[in-house]
């Protein structure tokens, strides 16, 4: 047993050592660390509003007044796990997570937006450019959820768990598969939360990266040239044995 052990034993500490970088590039993310908002770039439709008064943090809570923009993060991610948690302090409104957003500011950027507006979360906007194998252009750019609503009464705590894993996007809210959307137009960009109408509350963003290994490029194959016709060419280069002495 003891032989085995050292025979293999470099193998063992490898799969080891990958495991662990496997775990570790799936720990998750505190996108929002509860005090303030140093991770993410504020954008306000209106230029003399002032981001610092409509967009705070008050005891570990994101609050947007309503008034039209957003708060994006300073990175891209792509193939990952996102838990959100959101709530309407007064008025059941209008809010969106977005997704795969990209890095121009506009008050209708190109994302995929997962839809928070009260009766309607779970369903998936297309934002500007982009565009799905549900929607390719042309009619409703959004995808209904495929249940009921399922959404906490006003003051009460929602949670949307999204997976983003290549060109597919698959929402829970509260638990329940509510959407599915495939052969996305992009694949990684930035997350928004969405600041339209009324004011709304985040205290969760956790992002999990999941692990996707690239795959290999395929390797071309050149055919092996038959024995024979190989052992034929072999032949005539080398001189027969009545050559040889004839040269001797």
């Amino acid at each position: 047993m003891m032989r085995m052990m050292r025979k293999y034993g470099v193998s063992v500490s490898l799969l080891i050592l990958m495991g662990l970088s496997v775990c570790r590039a799936q720990e998750p993310i505190q996108l929002f660390n509860g005090k303030n908002l140093k991770n993410w770039i504020p954008y306000l439709q209106s230029a003399s509003q002032d981001s610092r008064q409509e967009f705070q943090v008050e005891n570990g809570v994101i609050t947007l007044s309503g008034q039209f923009g957003y708060i994006r993060t300073k990175e891209e991610y792509k193939n990952y796990k996102l838990e959100v948690e959101w709530r309407w302090p007064d008025t059941t409104s209008n809010s969106g997570i977005f997704l795969h957003l990209g890095p121009a500011f506009k008050i209708w950027p190109d994302n995929f937006e997962c839809q928070l507006q009260a009766g309607n979360a779970g369903d998936i906007y297309n934002s500007g450019e982009a565009t799905c194998d549900q929607y390719k252009g042309e009619g409703s750019r959004i995808v209904a959820k495929q249940n009921p609503s399922n959404e906490k009464p006003c003051g009460e705590w929602n949670q949307a768990e999204i997976f983003c894993t290549g060109d597919t996007i698959t929402v829970y809210i509260n638990g329940e598969l509510q959407n599915q959307v495939t052969g996305l137009s992009k694949t990684q960009g930035f997350i928004g939360l969405q600041s339209e109408g009324y004011p709304v509350e985040f205290r969760k963003v956790v992002l999990t990266p999941i692990f996707r290994p690239e795959p290999e490029p395929a390797k071309k194959e050149t055919p092996d040239k038959p024995k024979k016709e190989k052992k034929a060419k072999e032949e005539e280069v080398a001189p027969s044995s009545s050559e040889s002495e004839t040269n001797e």
